[in-house]
C-alpha cells in the first residue's frame, strides 16, 4: 500500500480540503499537460511524507472546473495551500519539492 494524494473532485472539495482539520495542500493538474507529469511525482513523495500532518490532494481540472473557476485556476499546474479552509497560498508552474515543503512547514507551523 503506497500513501497517494487525495482524489478530490468538484462534489467532494469542500468536506476534502475546506472542512479538513489539517492544513491542506492541493495540486490542480491536467492528464495532457507536460509539467504536471513532471510535478506529479513530487506530489506524491510530499503525500508521503506529510501523511497525518497534512492533506495532501490533487484535483484534474478537465473533469472538475468548478473548483478550478471557483479558484481563480488560470493554468496548470497550480498548487493552493489552505488553511482551517482559507486560501493562503498559491504556486503556480513547477517548483522544486523543497520550494512546495518550505511554503508546506510554514503553513503546518501555523496551525
Amino acid at each position: 500500500f503506497t500513501v497517494r494524494p487525495l482524489e478530490t473532485a468538484d462534489g467532494s472539495f469542500a468536506r476534502d480540503v475546506l472542512a479538513a482539520d489539517s492544513p491542506a495542500l492541493v495540486f490542480f493538474y491536467a492528464p495532457t499537460c507536460p509539467y504536471c507529469r513532471m510535478l506529479s511525482p513530487v506530489i506524491d513523495e510530499i503525500a508521503v511524507k506529510y501523511e497525518g500532518s497534512a492533506v495532501i490532494a490533487r484535483t484534474d481540472v478537465t473533469v472538475n472546473p468548478l473548483v478550478a473557476q471557483q479558484y481563480g485556476i488560470q493554468g496548470v499546474p497550480s498548487l493552493l495551500l489552505f488553511r482551517e479552509g482559507k486560501l493562503v497560498k498559491r504556486m503556480v508552474g513547477v517548483l522544486s519539492g523543497d520550494e512546495i515543503e518550505r511554503s508546506l512547514k510554514g503553513i503546518i507551523k501555523l496551525s
